[in-house]
């Protein structure tokens, strides 16, 4: 049991890391949109909070979601999220 556990520690502290790198990719820009689209923000309130064109935003979703690899058939926050 305290195996299992420890696995399924090192598993997440693993996939954390893989994040991470993953997300060094990005600029600082798009590491702003990233924390809102976490955060559960839709486009037009991240470009409200950010001073930005919601087109901006769009643009920037558009660049996470090639830089980050994420499917189509799955959005961002829910790619954020996934453990």
């Amino acid at each position: 049991n305290k195996e299992k556990a420890q696995l399924s520690a090192k598993d997440i502290e693993d996939n954390f890391r893989a994040k991470l790198d993953i997300l060094a990719q990005l600029t600082d820009s798009e590491k702003k949109v990233v924390i809102l689209i976490r955060q559960g923000l839709i486009s037009k309130e991240i470009s409200d909070k950010l001073n930005l064109a919601t087109s901006s935003v769009e643009v920037y979703r558009s660049k996470i979601r090639r830089k980050l690899k994420i499917p189509k058939n799955e959005t961002i926050y829910d790619f954020l999220h996934r453990t």
